[in-house]
């Protein structure tokens, strides 16, 4: 290969780097939030430690991650799951979600052994997908904790659990339903894990979330 020809490759793979570059930059600036996930509450979608995508937007659908103000500590930020959506009824029947008088479809898949950082010990927790609509998420809960929550209503706001069930106190199982006014934008990526995520679920870099 000529000099030429490596100085035009040269320039060119350098053009596009930097148009990749304005582009991340343009999107950053205009739609796109990177957040640290600072706890396992949403675990096991994304655990403490991962950068996570989160697009801005003031919609929000069913089943989405979403990013929002905590309802009584408003200079925090909670993550979770949107189960239900304004006007829907939500509620847990043995440790089974229940919308709309329709029980969710769970499957589990699995067992792992992991550090419970709210509770400072280790346990098994059991893994698997709920069949929320169109969208299939990771739960996962522990094996000796009970799972409840009070029944939702018909309520005006968002109703958003964790897809970690036993995580108390990050979800609307402890501070109610949310307004949507609230929240900021959806997370739709793992920018890079954090690292504390078992290895049987093969997290990695640049995966789209559930």
């Amino acid at each position: 290969m000529g000099d030429s020809l490596r100085g035009q490759l040269f320039k060119l793979v350098l053009a596009v780097a930097l148009i990749l570059f304005l582009i991340g930059a343009f999107l950053r600036w205009q739609y796109v939030d990177v957040v640290t996930v600072n706890n396992d509450a949403m675990a096991p979608t994304f655990f403490g430690g991962d950068q996570i995508l989160v697009w801005r937007q003031t919609e929000f659908d069913h089943g989405d991650i979403v990013l929002c103000r905590h309802p009584r500590t408003p200079d925090n930020w909670v993550l979770g799951r949107v189960i239900g959506r304004p006007g829907m009824s939500v509620s847990m029947a043995r440790e089974q979600l229940v919308i709309n008088g329709q029980r969710v479809d769970r499957d589990f898949q699995g067992e792992f052994r992991f550090e419970d950082t709210q509770n400072h010990n280790v346990a098994t927790f059991r893994y698997g997908r709920e069949a929320l609509g169109e969208v299939h998420l990771l739960f996962m809960e522990r094996n000796d904790r009970n799972i409840t929550m009070r029944p939702v209503t018909n309520s005006p706001s968002l109703v958003l659990i964790n897809d970690n069930r036993t995580w108390i106190g990050d979800d609307s199982r402890a501070f109610g339903p949310v307004p949507p006014e609230a929240c900021t934008g959806v997370a739709f990526m793992r920018w890079a894990p954090g690292g504390r995520a078992p290895e049987v679920l093969g997290q990695g870099h640049l995966d789209i979330l559930d």
